[in-house]
């Protein structure tokens, strides 16, 4: 059998809106005005709502086995792919963030690890903006139950089949594949009723030992039970959804998702248990009064989650075996046992172990265990067993459980700690251990440690030397020292630069050579082990400027708040004379983060007014070094949309700026210019930065750019640009990025 990694891509239209249009500055006697331009420009009419976008966003959601790491590339890495970005999925097996991806990028390579240390790789096509993707893990034989057939059968339903439905005693009914019923079905003892298509019911009742078997989907409005001892067992890619609570005496198998809308009572009976190796989610609270085994299957492919909104409940006598997730919103109140093999469980504010006769609480030491809760409250008997294969604290190799503690610890009188010398266990505390100490029997190897740099190790942590603690392991750490830094993801990707270019003759057209001002940019996004965004790192390298204008360039950070960031460090001047920075680095007046790279790019390169750098011309002038700028938050982020709007103003005049097409200006932009020379802004309409014929004054180009030679319009040296404007951006999505010689004219442009 095959073990399953499921990613879903969801392409949404980025905000990140792309402009086009370049003033060379050139004394006015030459031919550089609209009335010269190319007969490619003067022609040239775009869409109103043309974004002028080379990039586009891309949503992942992965939903996997837990601490899947991944790694995403724009092509094979034999064939130069570049890594775009890496990542972790939490302990529920689930990931979502936003990537930002060429819009001629139409097929992505992933690959993938998981916490055995297996590892599988996968080329997908991005189609119809989703793509499932599976991968294949080597590990043991899966074993499943045997298939459910709905092809033999006493009676089939279907949607001619009537509203009221009894299936007699030794009967089996049969919804087959494709097949749609609704009304109410009656199952008697011994009958069997076997859902392979869809099932709408008003109501399900179950008599003594009926068998429900599901392969399909049964949406239901209530179940109910007359008796003991029926038996339901869902397989792999099935559903079984409830509109109310249910109270349910029997045996569950479950490996498909099991939603229940109120509360749910599982009891068993005798030797009878129940298994998850799947989802079941409860909108209530939970009582088990019997045996549950919440597991992974022996191949780690499926593993249980048990997801409880409110409280779970561990009534006396009963027995909870977990072996991989458990999550409550509120409580876990275990007055009978608890096993924990190798697992994780997250309690939202209480767990609790009361004192009974029958109370225990079992940690299996062979695996490593976290259990994570506001509060823990012990008065049971805690069992630690098994035999530990290394006794340093936190190798490798080592099996240790712990639980981990957010506010506040009560030890009370009567708890008993049995553990072997073998065996680790760790009770940490955020704030510190408090406890009732007296009366308590602590055995042997118990440690009271603060939680940080603590993780365990077994099923659900990665394996491999881990330096930082941070429990990703250190082949695939881009910070293998430091804790709060574990992944780097990339804008447009690792070793690749995207270009910001404009015009510098706001609000009018210029010749669109696009070489006013080119700089090249990077983005990284760094993230913890928890996926969480830790620190932005900004790399901006000016390739050239072709304006007599002293010229000035910034970045607006759209998806955090001025709030959230900590500080700017790396900014290429102490002061300005130009613009106003706050304590943080960030520009003063803006309500949202604005960061200015170069106030005055004449004064960064040496230049003097009316120089120009890196247009076709010798100037003399030293290349710069890329400037690298560190945006330090001041708590971890999930998943923030993040994007970078280009900002340029104009002859060192702040007010004078000119933004990507439609997007918001600044409170510091002079409103004035509105509606002046070429410039047809509509502010009512959300319409900024761009002319009567559409064309802005600002690009963003995702990825390397070959700009243009002086007194050269865009068109010449990109001859499909016309094309991929007039359609909409529908065709010739790869204009700038395709050197083939119908695509360019390399004699206009200045090569790096």
């Amino acid at each position: 059998m095959r073990n399953s990694l499921f990613i879903t891509w969801t392409l949404l239209l980025f905000v990140t809106l792309i402009g086009i249009s370049c003033k060379m500055e050139i004394p006015e006697s030459q031919d550089n005005k609209p009335g010269g331009l190319t007969d490619g420009l003067q022609n040239l009419y775009s869409d109103p709502d043309f974004s002028f976008n080379t990039c586009r966003a891309v949503k992942l959601t992965i939903n996997s086995e837990p601490k899947t790491i991944f790694q995403i590339y724009s092509d094979r890495p034999i064939n130069g792919g570049k890594l775009m970005a890496k990542g972790i999925t939490k302990q529920d097996g689930s990931f979502q963030k936003y990537y930002v991806i060429p819009t001629f990028v139409n097929s992505m390579f992933v690959r993938a690890q998981n916490q055995k240390g297996e590892q599988s790789t996968g080329e997908f096509e991005i189609i119809n903006n989703s793509v499932h993707l599976e991968f294949d893990f080597e590990g043991e034989p899966l074993v499943l139950p045997k298939e459910l057939s709905c092809d033999k059968a006493d009676q089939w339903l279907n949607s001619e089949s009537s509203p009221v439905i009894q299936v007699a005693e030794n009967e089996t009914y049969a919804i087959q594949e494709g097949d749609y019923y609704e009304g109410g079905i009656e199952v008697q003892e011994n009958g069997r009723l076997i859902i392979c298509g869809k099932a709408n019911l008003s109501q399900l009742k179950l008599e003594g030992e009926a068998y429900l078997e599901i392969s399909g989907e049964l949406i239901a409005s209530r179940i109910i039970q007359d008796g003991t001892g029926s038996r339901i067992m869902l397989t792999r890619g099935s559903r079984l959804t409830l509109d109310e609570s249910f109270d349910f005496s029997g045996s569950l198998h479950n490996q498909g998702r099991i939603n229940i809308a109120g509360s749910f009572t599982l009891r068993t009976n005798g030797a009878d248990k129940s298994e998850n190796f799947n989802r079941i989610t409860v909108g209530g609270d939970m009582h088990l009064w019997g045996e549950l085994h919440n597991k992974i299957n022996r191949r780690r492919e499926q593993y249980g989650h048990l997801m409880v909104a409110k409280t779970l409940y561990v009534q006396r006598a009963a027995l909870i075996s977990n072996s991989a997730y458990i999550e409550t919103g509120e409580d876990m109140d275990v007055e009978g046992r608890s096993e924990w093999l190798g697992s994780y469980g997250k309690i939202g504010e209480n767990l609790k172990f009361q004192h009974t006769s029958s109370n225990k609480m079992a940690v299996e030491g062979r695996y490593g265990n976290l259990i994570e809760t506001k509060n823990f409250k012990a008065h049971a008997t805690i069992d630690v067993k098994g035999k530990l294969e290394s006794s340093q604290l936190n190798t490798s190799q080592e099996k240790v459980s712990v639980i981990k503690v957010s506010e506040l610890t009560k030890l009370s009188s009567g708890m008993i700690l049995n553990n072997n010398r073998e065996s680790k266990f760790i009770l940490c505390d955020l704030d510190g251990v408090e406890m009732d100490a007296s009366g308590i029997n602590w055995g042997s190897n118990m440690n009271f440690l603060t939680c940080k740099y603590i993780r365990p190790t077994g099923p659900f942590f990665p394996k491999g030397e881990d330096m930082d603690r941070d429990g990703i392991p250190n082949s695939l750490d881009d910070f293998p020292k430091d804790p709060n830094k574990s992944f780097t993801n990339y804008t447009p990707s690792s070793g690749i630069y995207g270009t910001y270019v404009f015009e510098d003759l706001y609000p009018k057209t210029g010749d669109f050579d696009f070489n006013d001002m080119v700089v090249r940019y990077q983005y990284q996004t760094i993230t913890n082990s928890e996926g969480k965004t830790t620190n932005i790192v900004a790399k901006f390298l000016v390739k050239a400027v072709g304006a007599a204008k002293e010229n000035g360039f910034g970045v607006k950070l759209d998806g955090i708040s001025k709030a959230q960031i900590k500080g700017i460090s790396g900014l290429p001047f102490a002061a300005s004379r130009i613009v106003d920075l706050d304590s943080k680095g960030l520009e003063s007046a803006p309500s949202e983060p604005v960061l200015i790279v170069y106030d005055n790019v004449n004064e960064f390169l040496g230049m003097e007014a009316g120089q120009i750098y890196n247009t076709g011309n010798p100037t003399g002038i030293d290349d710069p070094d890329t400037t690298t700028i560190l945006i330090e938050l001041l708590n971890p982020i999930e998943n923030p949309i993040l994007s970078f709007k280009p900002i340029f103003f104009i002859d060192k005049d702040r007010t004078r700026e000119v933004q990507l097409k439609d997007e918001k200006p600044t409170n510091l932009f002079n409103r004035g210019l509105y509606g002046t020379d070429d410039d047809a802004s509509r502010p009512m309409e959300n319409r900024y930065f761009r002319t009567e014929s559409g064309m802005p004054w600002v690009m963003d180009i995702s990825g390397d750019f070959q700009h243009m030679r002086e007194r050269n319009d865009i068109t010449t040296g990109y001859l499909k640009i016309v094309d991929w404007i007039n359609s909409n951006g529908e065709t010739y999505q790869d204009w700038f990025s395709n050197e083939s010689p119908d695509y360019r004219m390399e004699s206009k442009l200045i090569k790096d």
